[in-house]
This record gives structure tokens, sequence and C-alpha cells, in this order.
């Protein structure tokens, strides 16, 4: 009996090394300096911040980054169920590192399949989610999930989102682009502070560079205005900073 229980670990062991799908907020993108070269690689720098439930203001944009790690050239299908039904309009992006121009982010079908290309041991998607503003304060449950067709069988990650009573600014479309001000935006939340040039938001999402740019001005939304915020190299990028920036707003931590 204890032989068999041993060998059912085993196999799960097994089957979760080679098969997994990891759930991350847009900020772990940070972790990785070169976006070209994301991959299962980046994920050692990420443990720790694997979404799990996630606060979010209403009227406003969060986005998740998905990697399913699976064998080249095997079958796999990717989707998010969410309850209540339709709380949130979602949209799945998919990154090719090596594809130029735009980093190679492609919107694809939201019950995607398809497969890790040959040569990469990752298949990497941005899961993007708007909250309209006229939604209710409550927990929503979204649930990426994962379909091993190999291994016929669901891996789920379940999550319990925490819509908030707070209503964030509409943000008026940018004129000439969104992608180019990340550099700045960076600097403005490594300073805790937000420039008054006006804020703006994306229009398409073509880019990594564009999703994140469009959620780091969400975030500067909550910060005060100052003349200026000042030159000079932050350093590293601020991954925890913007996540402490995310995490203020939560009153309920």
């Amino acid at each position: 009996m204890k032989l068999t229980a041993l060998l059912v670990m085993l196999m799960l062991h097994t089957k979760s090394s080679a098969q997994e799908l990891f759930v991350f907020p847009d900020a772990a993108l940070f972790t990785e300096r070169d976006w070209s070269k994301l991959g299962c690689a980046s994920m050692a720098a990420m443990q720790g911040l694997e979404a799990i439930s996630p606060a979010v203001d209403r009227n406003a944009f969060f986005s998740l980054l998905l990697i399913v790690k699976q064998k080249p050239g095997e079958m796999f299908s990717l989707d998010a169920g969410q309850n209540p039904r339709d709380a949130f309009a979602l949209r799945l992006y998919r990154y090719f590192p090596d594809v130029e121009p735009a980093r190679g982010l492609v919107e694809t079908p939201l019950a995607f399949r398809g497969r890790v290309a040959e040569g990469q041991s990752c298949a990497i998607f941005l899961l993007d989610a708007w909250v309209r503003g006229d939604l209710s304060p409550e927990r929503v449950k979204l649930e990426p999930a994962l379909w091993l067709e190999t291994e016929q069988y669901w891996q789920r990650h379940p999550m319990e989102v925490r819509v908030l009573p707070e209503v964030a600014p509409t943000l008026l479309r940018c004129e000439d682009g969104i992608a180019g001000r990340l550099p700045s935006l960076v600097h403005a939340v490594a300073m805790a502070c937000r420039p008054i040039a006006a804020l703006c938001s994306a229009g398409a999402i073509d880019s990594l560079e564009s999703l994140a740019a469009r959620n780091l001005m969400q975030d500067l939304s909550r910060v005060p205005a100052k003349e200026s915020c000042g030159t000079g190299n932050p350093g590293s990028v601020p991954v925890e900073k913007i996540l402490s920036l995310r995490r203020r707003r939560d009153r309920s931590q």
C-alpha cells in the first residue's frame, strides 16, 4: 500500500514538473530586464510573486502573466472561467519573444489551443481583464486553467479577485502612443512621484510595453502630482514598489 502511494506521488511530481501552469501579476515582467528573453528561466526570479487574490479598482484594467510549461510540439488548451459569469471582460494575448516588431504580442481566442514552439520550453500569455465602473464591489472567482491533452486533465489556478469600491479615473487616450513612455513611468514609480503632465491610456495593445505602460499609468493616477520627479537612475526596476503601490489601495491589507 505504501509502495503504491509512493508511486502515485512520483507520477504526479513527474507530471507537474514537465507540464505546468504558472500565474503571476503583470508586475512580474519587470524581474526580467530583457523581455525578448522571457521564458522558463525567467520564473526563478518570479517565485513568491504568484497571483492568488489580487485587489482591483473598478473602471480599470488588471493583467496576469500566464506561463505554460510544456514539451515542444505537444498540444494544450488554455482557458479562463469566472464566477459571476462575465464579471470581467477578458482578452488573451500570446507573446512570442523572438518575433519583431511589437515584441510579438498577438491577441488570440480566449479558449486557446496550440503548442509550445519548437526550441522553446514555455508558451507565454497575458490575460488582460477590464473591470467595468458599475460592477458591484465583490469577490469574483477567476480561474485560469490548462488542459493537458496527453494526460487528459485540467490543471487549474483558482483565484479570488477582490473588486474594491474605488472607481479609477477615466484616462484619455494617448494621441502619440504609450509604449515609448514606459521608461519614464518606471522612473516615476521608483520615485513614488507623478509628474504633472497629463496621464493617458493606451489604444490598441500590441506590445508588452504598451500593456505595461497602460497599467503603470493607472497605478500613478493614485499618486499626488508634482512639478518634477527628479532625474537619475533609480536602480533596479521597482517590482516591489509597483506591487506596494497596488496593495496600498486595498484597505483590507
